[in-house]
């Protein structure tokens, strides 16, 4: 079997076509590849930028709340303290009431023996002149 030249020529012509092809196809694959590994860059650069700006955001927040936390438990030792002080005032006016009942008891049982609680007896009395300018 003998090829002659112009069929070799033509198959040499193919093969050649078909390296060019191959070589073509891997230099686009290559071309997409890259693009795609710089699309994969980029996601990686943006995904840190996110984390990092989520990692501050959560140290401003602990921040925040911690300050929120010390404030929450200086309201609490303050209201406990305005409770206590309300206790003091309260058993004060207590005590104040008390003593002032007692003084008005006292008041009126003086004045019942001051004023007589029952009749006078007198068994003389001598009146010569008397002006009465006001009576009660």
């Amino acid at each position: 079997m003998q090829v002659s030249d112009p069929v070799l020529l033509a198959l040499i012509g193919m093969l050649g076509a078909i390296v060019a092809g191959f070589f073509k196809m891997i230099d686009s694959q290559n071309k997409t590849h890259l693009e795609l590994t710089k699309s994969i860059d980029k996601m990686s650069q943006s995904s840190l930028a996110v984390a990092k700006a989520t990692e501050k955001g959560a140290e401003e927040a602990k921040q925040r709340n911690g300050h929120l936390g010390e404030q929450s438990i200086q309201i609490a030792e303050l209201v406990s303290k305005q409770n206590k002080d309300v206790s003091r005032i309260l058993e004060s006016t207590k005590v104040t009431a008390d003593v002032l009942s007692k003084s008005a008891i006292i008041s009126a049982e003086d004045r019942s023996i001051l004023t007589g609680s029952g009749s006078q007896v007198i068994e003389t009395q001598v009146v010569e002149h008397q002006t009465v300018k006001e009576k009660l």
